[in-house]
């Protein structure tokens, strides 16, 4: 799938006042001023391919791939009084997706294996120009995220009532982020944005209870990794039941925690991060 657009139109920019003045230079009145929009060009395109094969045993295999390569120009604040025309602000992106699967599936129990690799380059640059054809690079942003990962799941169906499922995850993050206009120094060595990788395993298990067609109810427990550091222990518990089969009318309710803990944004990310 191939998109773009120039993204060229005027508009009224209802978040800017224009003063209009008389002789004596008191304010007599105001307008919203009409701009044009002349930096939100885009250009996209998106590449899926899937492949699966079917054993006709209860096994299937696939192989996913995806690719995008974008290239957007990002508009000026409405509030920006600047002349649109002196900047350039864009960002492009390279992404590859591709994953691997297995499936095993029986009348009552399933299994599913995946395994992947994710790699994403992205830039993003700031320039004004200071002089007529002569322009100034702001900012150059360079990132290059590598990602492996796998993942195991099943399921497993006692009975009509009973139902359980489990999943476990393991993701490898590669990280370079850079600033190629910045360049700081500690100690005689030279930053130059974060380089740093880590794992990050997740693992849940959970169990569904229906007693009765009408309502259902579900344990979940959720365990995290990242780093070398085990976040605390996630519990869920959900009931859903239909009140009236007319029209369908249910009531749902669950009660859980949540825990976020730091990407390697929030802790390299320069400047304002956390090093």
């Amino acid at each position: 799938v191939y998109s773009s657009s120039p993204n060229d139109y005027k508009y009224t920019n209802h978040d800017k006042k224009i003063n209009i003045y008389d002789e004596d230079k008191n304010i007599v009145g105001q307008y919203h001023p009409k701009e044009r929009n002349r930096s939100g060009a885009f250009k996209d395109l998106h590449l899926l391919q899937e492949v699966y094969y079917n054993t006709g045993k209860g096994d299937r295999f696939g192989l996913n791939a995806w690719y995008i390569n974008s290239n957007r120009e990002l508009p000026m604040l409405t509030t920006d009084y600047g002349d649109a025309t002196d900047f350039e602000n864009r960002q492009r992106e390279q992404t590859f997706r591709s994953v691997l699967s297995w499936d095993h599936m029986k009348s009552n129990w399933k299994l599913g294996v995946k395994g992947g690799y994710i790699h994403t380059w992205m830039a993003y640059d700031y320039k004004r120009e200071v002089a007529p054809d002569n322009w100034a690079s702001m900012t150059r942003s360079r990132s290059k995220v590598n990602t492996f990962y796998g993942q195991a799941e099943g399921e497993y169906s006692l009975d009509k009532k009973w139902f359980f499922t489990a999943n476990v995850s393991a993701h490898q993050h590669l990280v370079r982020s850079e600033d190629k206009n910045i360049i700081l120094q500690d100690g005689g060595k030279a930053i130059v944005g974060y380089d740093k990788g880590r794992v990050e395993l997740s693992g849940s298990v959970s169990a569904k209870w229906q007693p009765i067609d009408r309502l259902g109810m579900s344990v979940v427990l959720r365990e995290e990794m990242y780093g070398s550091d085990w976040i605390p222990l996630i519990p869920a518990f959900f009931i859903d039941g239909i009140i009236s089969p007319k029209g369908n009318v249910m009531l749902k309710a669950s009660i859980s925690r949540n825990y976020r803990f730091p990407t390697l944004n929030d802790l390299y990310f320069l400047p304002g991060g956390n090093p």
